[in-house]
């Protein structure tokens, strides 16, 4: 009887979103670790299969995901995923203070109805999901 042992992966996934605002996957690849190097070999192989035109990249604060995207799509301004950048706020908060300070975090990076991070029109279902 043969007994396998469980291995972790990362899973590595773009998605694009085209001018009229339909979302696509680009690609979908298991890495063993989450490095620079594994992302790097990712988006030139995005690259190779003819992405093309990428104006903005949008993700988590990974070091190596940054580093990976401007090295192989110089030309693409880089932003911080807002609702990442909000998750890891809270993650220095006490929980029973997570609504009230999520609360104010929103209201200090979207003025309004107009967002100041992405330039996105707000929506009760956009906030729900964070």
């Amino acid at each position: 009887m043969e007994t396998s042992t469980p291995t972790n992966h990362d899973v590595l996934i773009a998605i694009g979103i085209n001018w009229e605002g339909q979302r696509q996957v680009l690609g979908v690849d298991l890495a063993n670790r989450e490095s620079q190097s594994s992302w790097r070999d990712f988006v030139l192989a995005l690259k190779q299969r003819g992405l093309s035109g990428v104006e903005l990249a949008v993700s988590d604060d990974h070091a190596g995901l940054r580093k990976a995207t401007a090295e192989i799509l110089p030309e693409a301004a880089w932003q911080r995923c807002y609702v990442h950048f909000l998750r890891n706020c809270l993650d220095y908060l006490p929980r029973k203070a997570d609504d009230d300070c999520l609360q104010e975090l929103r209201w200090l990076l979207c003025f309004g109805r107009f967002c100041g991070v992405c330039g996105c029109l707000r929506s009760r279902k956009v906030e729900s999901r964070i």
